[in-house]
């Protein structure tokens, strides 16, 4: 069993590769302390699809599940 306690209630990072690809993300731990607390992650990725578009994932993932929405376009 693996346990994780939060000391922070905030995270941040981002990340972009040679290839184009890039990700950030930021999570924050909503009512701290309090049986409703919930990790929320918002974020966003990018990658160059199969047919040469530019492929973005928007997210959020918190007590309501992962919630992407996705969108693509040419450069």
């Amino acid at each position: 069993m693996y346990i994780h306690k939060f000391k922070a209630t905030c995270r941040y990072f981002r990340f972009q590769t040679s290839d184009g690809i890039s990700r950030n993300e930021e999570g924050i731990l909503k009512n701290a302390g309090t049986e409703n607390e919930a990790l929320e992650v918002k974020g966003r990725y990018t990658y160059k699809g199969p047919d040469g578009k530019d492929v973005t994932v928007e997210f959020v993932a918190n007590e309501n599940g992962y919630q992407p929405k996705v969108s693509a376009r040419r450069k």
